[in-house]
This record gives C-alpha cells, sequence and structure tokens, in this order.
C-alpha cells in the first residue's frame, strides 16, 4: 500500500496547486476583512465627529429602513432569548410592553407563546408588520425610547406613544440589541426610569453590546490605523465646522448595517439599576454575542 510519501506525482501536484489556492484565499480573505475594518472605523470617527446625537441617531433608524427587515436575525426567537423570557417572564397571558420591536419577530412568538403585547418601533416601514404579529390584542405604534420617556414622565401631550403612558404592563422587555442605540446617557436613564414606572413591580429585560465583546481588532489598534481614525476625526470636525455647529466629541461604535451603537460597561450598567431602584440580574450565557439583563 502507498504511503502518503508515495503518492503518484500528478496527485501530489494536485494538491500543492489546491494548498497554495487555499493560503491565497485566506490572505485575500484577512486583507479584505482589515479594509472594511478600517473603513468602518473612518466612517465611525468621521460621522461620529460630524453629525450631532440627533443625528446619528436618526441615520441608525435609516440605516435599518434600508436593511431587509429582520436582517441577521432567526425567524423565531433565538434560544437564550426563549430562555430568558421562560425564566424571567410572568406568566401568559400576561400585558407585555416590547421596544425597538423591528418587523415584529419578538412580537409574533411572545403573541404565540400566549401573551398580549404592545409594541412600538422607530422605523416606519417596519411598523405594519409589527402591528400584525401583535394582532388581535395588541397594538404597534411608531416611536423611540426618547419619545415614550417624554410621554411617561413629562407628561407631554401629543407624543407617539401617549396611549401607552396611562396603561400598566406585567413586564418590559427591550427588544433584541436597541438598547445599545440609545446614544445619550440621560436618554438612557430615562427610558429606564418609563420603564420602571410602567411596570412598577414587573421585570425589564434589556440586551446590548458591552464593550468587551465589542473590542476593537488588534489590528485597528496598530499605528496605521490609529492615525487613519484621528485623520478621519479631523474631516469630521472640519465638517461639523462648516455646518456651523460644534464636532462632537463622544465616542460610539459604528456599523454599516446598524448605524452608531453605545458599548456598556458592566459598572455603567449597574448604575442604571440603581438609578431606579433595581438590580441588574445578568442573564449573560458564553454562547450569545449580546449580553442581557434583567432589572429586578
Amino acid at each position: 500500500m502507498a504511503t502518503r510519501l508515495e503518492q503518484p506525482p500528478d496527485r501530489r501536484r494536485g494538491y500543492s496547486m489546491l494548498r497554495r489556492s487555499v493560503v491565497l484565499y485566506t490572505r485575500a480573505d484577512e486583507l479584505v476583512r482589515r479594509a472594511q475594518d478600517r473603513a468602518r472605523r473612518w466612517a465611525e470617527e468621521l460621522l461620529g465627529a460630524a453629525l450631532s446625537p440627533d443625528e446619528q441617531s436618526d441615520l441608525g433608524v435609516d440605516l435599518y429602513a434600508a436593511s431587509p427587515p429582520g436582517s441577521g436575525a432567526p425567524a423565531d426567537l433565538w434560544p437564550w432569548e426563549r430562555s430568558w423570557f421562560e425564566r424571567r417572564l410572568p406568566p401568559s397571558p400576561a400585558q407585555l410592553l416590547l421596544g425597538g420591536a423591528g418587523a415584529g419577530r419578538e412580537a409574533a412568538a411572545l403573541t404565540r407563546m400566549g401573551y398580549r403585547v404592545d409594541a412600538f418601533e422607530p422605523v416606519p416601514a417596519l411598523q405594519p408588520r409589527c402591528a400584525a404579529a401583535v394582532a388581535p390584542d395588541g397594538e404597534a405604534l411608531i416611536g423611540t425610547y426618547q419619545d415614550l420617556a417624554r410621554s411617561v414622565l413629562n407628561g407631554q401631550p401629543g407624543g407617539p406613544l401617549d396611549r401607552f403612558a396611562g396603561r400598566r404592563y406585567q413586564a418590559v422587555i427591550l427588544g433584541w440589541g436597541s438598547f445599545t442605540h440609545v446614544l445619550d446617557a440621560s436618554d438612557r436613564q430615562q427610558t429606564l426610569l418609563a420603564c420602571a414606572r410602567l411596570t412598577p413591580t414587573g421585570p425589564i429585560l434589556a440586551s446590548f453590546w458591552m464593550r468587551a465583546s465589542h473590542a476593537t481588532s488588534d489590528e485597528a489598534s496598530s499605528e496605521g490605523a490609529v492615525a487613519a481614525a484621528s485623520g478621519a476625526r479631523r474631516v469630521g470636525q472640519l465638517i461639523a465646522r462648516l455646518r456651523g455647529r460644534a464636532a462632537s466629541d463622544t465616542r460610539h461604535a459604528f456599523g454599516a448595517w446598524c448605524g452608531f451603537a453605545h458599548a456598556f460597561s458592566r459598572e455603567e450598567v449597574e448604575a442604571l439599576a440603581a438609578a431606579i431602584e433595581r438590580r441588574a440580574q445578568w442573564e449573560s450565557d458564553p454562547g450569545t454575542s449580546y449580553p442581557y439583563v434583567t432589572f429586578v
């Protein structure tokens, strides 16, 4: 029997060609990844300086509107979501409020589980699908977490989410990763205060990015990448001056599919829990890229 070293020459030549092809592909893939990462960092710094916080939030809404509904998400709940909901939500048919509901993926699953779900979503194009997901017992409106806080905490009439302000829920869910898109620190606290008022004795469930899980790659920390990011921020600052406004000095992560996002620290989440007189029950397991917590 021929050994590996005794294979016919033509067969060895074929293997060598395939091996070289794989090596070339791997190197090309790495170069593309590095280029994409640098482009993301460049956009993150330029747009982060040139746009106001409100404009950064609006950009996120526009990017989600341009993406296919539910892009990147399963048709049903993630396994960690299902386990989390079963563990922390009150029994159905409890009344739930779901924010950042998207096209209704979570809302549809919760409705099938027997819950009555009210939902809201800032992207108007997604609202019809979300409304169908919560029918017939729930309602889906177009609005942001800031809209909810203004209606609940300030009692400002005429807000898009006014109808939810006077209701009480057995639990509030900040939909998949949506809390990470609340860019202003005051808005994040006001959002949780509003949720706590809407569910005085129920849990608040939230998932988000964290700094450790969305850290910059080694390549992006190289001298060349740092210099490119610094140059991009200077361009953004110049654009801001030409627009007649001060450049933003707050840095947020940026993704071409989702816009700007705030990456939390554990200490920040704990402080938010204390501000609403609750405890942060950390739920995350090693298999999920979205840390999640229940404010109880």
